[in-house]
């Protein structure tokens, strides 16, 4: 049997992927803030359902929690990547880094990179980033990512979708058997976790309604699981397969974004 590692994995898609990985007899390892929401989890696979906390905002927390993953599993199967809190306003995080890129792009990234020797040693290793693929090509703001200067959530939401795909780039070239799926499930219905004004959560709440839940919206996944796609890195809408077309260019960038993460997990 294999091992999965999911961040965000105590709601929504990231619980549900845990509980069917248990239920196959996997080990899996939950990356999240609440141990209680875990406990049920625990309960239901004892030695093969393991809990770490973490605040994944920030850089040297994800440092600490692939250390820690790294000395008590071998080998990585599949990395989950679905952590999110919604923010919509401006907020940097004590590390003073903008929270959607710090969330969103920069701990996946860290973590992945960290983890990257683990999921070699797999037969077959994939990660699937629950970013949203298809941000324009110009979404980083690289002299200004804190967006002092431009902020909005739409302009930071785009620069971590961004950053997520030179992540899978940077990762693909460095583990040519890696297998990194950007994905996007659409709306599931979830916690709400975030900052979502009253209008936006009764919105949302609405919407709910018609969403699928997390054990719906799984079945494209464990798909993408059972067999991997056939290119390094490719983009998902639920079933649909989406273009992605790299240029050398797009090369030039990933290594500027991993040149960029490793000055800060150095603070160099």
């Amino acid at each position: 049997m294999g091992t999965t590692v999911i961040s965000g994995g105590t709601d929504g898609l990231g619980r549900a992927l845990a509980e069917h990985q248990l239920r196959a007899g996997e080990t899996v390892v939950v990356i999240g803030r609440d141990a209680g929401k875990f406990e049920t989890l625990a309960a239901s696979a004892p030695g093969r359902a393991h809990f770490v906390q973490a605040d994944l905002r920030l850089i040297a927390e994800n440092d600490r929690v692939a250390a820690h993953i790294a000395e008590r599993q071998p080998r990585i199967d599949t990395l989950f990547l679905a952590a999110a809190d919604v923010v919509r306003g401006r907020t940097l995080t004590t590390e003073g880094i903008e929270h959607n890129l710090a969330l969103y792009a920069l701990s996946r990234h860290v973590l992945a990179t960290a983890l990257l020797p683990r999921l070699s040693a797999a037969t077959r290793p994939v990660i699937i980033n629950t970013a949203v693929p298809g941000a324009p090509r110009t979404a980083i703001h690289w002299d200004d990512l804190t967006l002092a200067d431009a902020y909005s959530w739409r302009a930071a939401n785009q620069q971590s979708r961004r950053a997520n795909e030179l992540s899978g780039l940077a990762l693909t070239k460095a583990e040519p058997r890696l297998k990194y799926v950007l994905y996007n499930p659409l709306f599931v219905r979830s916690s709400l976790s975030g900052d979502l004004s009253p209008a936006h959560r009764a919105l949302t709440r609405v919407l709910f309604r018609l969403a699928p839940t997390p054990e719906q919206a799984l079945t494209p996944i464990l798909a993408l699981l059972a067999q991997p796609p056939a290119g390094r890195l490719s983009a998902y809408t639920k079933k649909k397969r989406l273009p992605l077309e790299v240029t050398p260019a797009d090369h030039a960038e990933a290594r500027r974004w991993t040149e960029l993460t490793t000055r800060l997990r150095t603070g160099s």
